[in-house]
């Protein structure tokens, strides 16, 4: 067990106030993205990096690793090249990727319900719609997309509900 997982495990502890349970040399922890206090997400020594591995929502590694004042890049045992660094800059995580098309989607589930209690569109409103639009076209972004990262994040009911109401409490 590395001197790294050990401090990692323990940023983790005291960002979420919850004590790890080792298991051999594989450490579980409460997730420090979500208000939880399942150990759902183990780190253990790789051959090169910690792995993180969130079993319960597939949280990116990077994620947790910044909530707890933590980079990428310290996930490492050797230091990554400036390439390397870049490259792992550049790519979205699948999150990122589900957390914009989320949000284009609310966006446009909202349009009928404002159609029809007579809101007139702003430029900056239409230029917001069509980026949005094109969001969940280029990622295939659908309603089971939305429906799936509901069910797989937790998003509360009532909310869900409200959006397919077209934004109408009842």
């Amino acid at each position: 067990m590395t001197n790294k997982l050990r401090r990692f495990v323990s940023a983790i502890e005291s960002f979420t106030g919850i004590s790890a349970k080792w298991s051999g040399k594989k450490a579980r922890v409460a997730n420090p993205l979500h208000d939880t206090k399942d150990r759902n997400v183990q780190i253990s020594d790789g051959e090169n990096r910690l792995i993180v591995t969130d079993y319960a929502r597939n949280s990116d590694p990077k994620d947790i690793a910044e909530k707890v004042g933590w980079r990428l890049t310290d996930l490492f045992y050797v230091s990554l090249t400036p390439q390397q660094f870049n490259n792992h800059q550049l790519k979205k995580s699948q999150r990122q990727t589900e957390d914009e098309c989320a949000h284009a989607f609310h966006l446009l589930e909202q349009i009928p319900a404002m159609k029809a209690s007579g809101s007139v569109f702003s430029d900056e409103d239409k230029t917001s719609i069509i980026k949005a639009r094109n969001v969940l076209v280029e990622n295939n972004f659908t309603d089971d997309d939305y429906q799936r990262i509901g069910r797989e994040r937790e998003i509360d009911v009532k909310y869900l509900d409200f959006i397919q109401r077209g934004g109408k409490y009842e």
